[in-house]
């Protein structure tokens, strides 16, 4: 299995408070494939998308993104071409909030994963609500188990049925963490899932480092995750 990876150096124009940085991100990416017919088609369409991103370092701690300030930020997918095209869309956007600077690309292959930990909350939704943590832990994984494999056979073409991947998960934050989204506020949890050995565990857990755990990935980031290789 492999993921991909784009490092991108960018500076931004406006100052982003970091509750809505997510969703400035995200806008700005659609914004860029948006100059390409076949991104811009992929955009269009209401399916799984095949990327996530992280947010901006680094953090600023007076949680505001200053304008004219150098940040990183990284995104990801399983589609090296999907990578390359975004890349030349986003060098070719001079109107959206930030200018790029220089592209570094990354690839990871077949690494043994024992964890992986979420940067940006991952969201869960049940019933149309968030799920929170006094709600059915075991619905949580098995919505995360589901969203992976559904990912893995839209993305890649491939099915595991019905598998669960997760040998145990840890919560790590307190309170829901929030993130702005469309004029309303996304709660999420940070969370570190330990993963099982085998070969289609190890299949999905690289489904969720290139293209995230849980829902609104390519929206928003949610879920991006790093990860703990043996």
């Amino acid at each position: 299995m492999k993921y991909y990876e784009l490092v991108v150096t960018a500076l931004i124009k406006d100052d982003i408070l970091i509750k809505g940085v997510q969703e400035s991100i995200g806008r700005y990416l659609n914004e860029s494939m948006l100059l390409d017919e076949e991104l811009k088609s992929l955009h269009e369409k209401r399916t799984l998308k095949n990327y996530v991103f992280s947010g901006f370092y680094p953090i600023e701690k007076t949680k505001i993104y200053k304008a004219g300030n150098i940040y990183v930020l990284r995104v990801r997918s399983l589609q090296q071409s999907f990578l390359k095209k975004l890349e030349r869309c986003m060098k070719m956007n001079k109107l959206g909030r930030m200018h790029v600077i220089a592209v570094e690309h990354k690839t990871y292959v077949n690494k043994m994963i024992d964890s992986v930990y979420t940067v940006n909350p991952v969201i869960v939704t049940v019933n149309n609500r968030p799920w929170m943590q006094d709600d059915d832990v075991d619905l949580f994984m098995r919505r995360l188990e589901d969203n992976a494999e559904k990912k893995l056979k839209a993305l890649l073409h491939e099915e595991v049925n019905h598998y669960h991947f997760i040998e145990g998960i840890e919560f790590t934050n307190l309170n829901p963490v929030p993130t702005s989204y469309k004029g309303i506020t996304l709660l999420g949890h940070k969370v570190r899932v330990k993963v099982k050995s085998d070969k289609d565990s190890q299949k999905l857990a690289h489904v969720i480092l290139g293209a995230g755990l849980g829902e609104k990935g390519s929206s928003i980031g949610s879920g991006f995750c790093l990860a703990n290789f043996i």
